[in-house]
């Protein structure tokens, strides 16, 4: 399972097909998962889901289906939220986090 953390730049084009709005626009249908907050101005998306999902697409899983993998998998991620260790590849090696905000970069 990848604790890696995508922001929306890395996911559209390169791993989805369809332009940021599209993306966007399939998170509120629940057909994308909800985005972890990185900080107040940082967002971005686990890779494992985003995987599981593009898997599940591939096989033909239609939006009722998809809609009941993004409640379970964002089930599975409450239960076991990304803890600060792991968004540390998000920021600059050289700033960090300054006056304890965290800064995310792209």
């Amino acid at each position: 399972m990848s604790k890696r953390l995508l922001r929306l730049h890395r996911i559209v084009p390169d791993k989805i097909r369809v332009g940021r709005s599209s993306f966007y626009s399939g998170v509120q249908p629940r057909l994308w998962p909800k985005p972890v907050k990185i900080s107040a101005r940082c967002s971005a998306w686990p890779e494992d889901e985003l995987d599981e999902i593009i898997r599940a697409r591939a096989a033909g899983a239609r939006d009722n289906e998809i809609r009941q993998l993004v409640d379970r998998l964002e089930r599975e991620r409450d239960k076991h939220p990304v803890h600060s260790h792991h968004r540390t590849a998000l920021e600059h090696p050289s700033r960090g986090s300054a006056e304890g905000k965290t800064r995310c970069v792209r």
